[in-house]
């Protein structure tokens, strides 16, 4: 997938900016938060509506390659209108009855299948 943008905040405000995909710098002993956003074309993955295992890498100024950062788990049941800009909650409780069907949908409208 391809790297869009990144963004400090999401707040759906006309002033709400975002970065273009660049090197940036996070200081040490610090907890920054950024959201990042990436797209693809559709023919390499495509999300479904289940748990998926990602994998967040990282390189570094001083070292050659790109390093792994850490797992961790993408939950797509929950998006269900992909239209609207909207910060889901990556949480793997289930879904209401009718909320699976509608995020199935969503995501098949994304690919055009």
């Amino acid at each position: 997938m391809r790297w869009e943008n990144l963004r400090t905040q999401i707040d759906p405000r006309t002033d709400d900016l975002s970065s273009l995909p660049a090197t940036f710098v996070i200081k040490g002993n610090s907890a920054d938060t950024y959201f990042f956003e990436f797209s693809s074309s559709g023919d390499a993955f495509q999300f479904e509506a289940i748990e998926h295992r990602v994998e967040l890498q990282v390189k570094l100024g001083h070292r050659d390659g790109w390093r792994s950062a850490g797992f961790f788990s993408l939950w797509m049941q929950h998006v269900h209108s992909p239209e609207i800009y909207a910060a889901y909650r990556n949480e793997s409780a289930s879904c209401a009855e009718a909320e699976l069907p509608l995020a199935h949908n969503a995501l098949k409208n994304i690919y055009g299948n």
